[in-house]
């Protein structure tokens, strides 16, 4: 009961106009998928991050996806997705509501690496 009124909390707090993101390139997958993040707008604390990312698929569609994660814990879930044609015109937007949020260990991968970026910092090089 608790992560979920963490998500709606953030949830309310935390929307933005995606159309003004500032996307940082991430990786793509092995099925031509191109990762970006929006670190100008995430919302970040000790405790947890609402993070947007947009995916593009080879044609030019793509996807934005707000996350909320919990650091701590080491979870994610899915908050809100749009889904835009190739031309930028969005097809289908909506809000995960508070009751069917599903919180997800962090795995390898794409979740993983969203992780690290919000809590772990590279460690200087040793010098001699």
């Amino acid at each position: 009961m608790k992560k979920w009124i963490i998500a709606l909390a953030l949830s309310l707090c935390c929307t933005m106009p995606a159309l003004a993101a500032d996307w940082d390139f991430m990786n793509t997958d092995a099925e031509g998928l191109q990762y970006y993040v929006d670190n100008q707008t995430a919302v970040k604390t000790p405790e947890r991050a609402v993070i947007w990312t947009k995916i593009v698929r080879k044609d030019g569609s793509y996807t934005l996806d707000q996350w909320a994660i919990l650091h701590e814990q080491k979870e994610i879930a899915l908050m809100k997705y749009e889904v835009y044609n190739a031309a930028g015109k969005r097809i289908l937007s909506r809000n995960v509501g508070a009751k069917k949020i599903e919180w997800k260990p962090i795995k390898p991968g794409i979740a993983e690496e969203l992780y690290q970026s919000i809590w772990e910092t590279p460690q200087p090089a040793a010098t001699k």
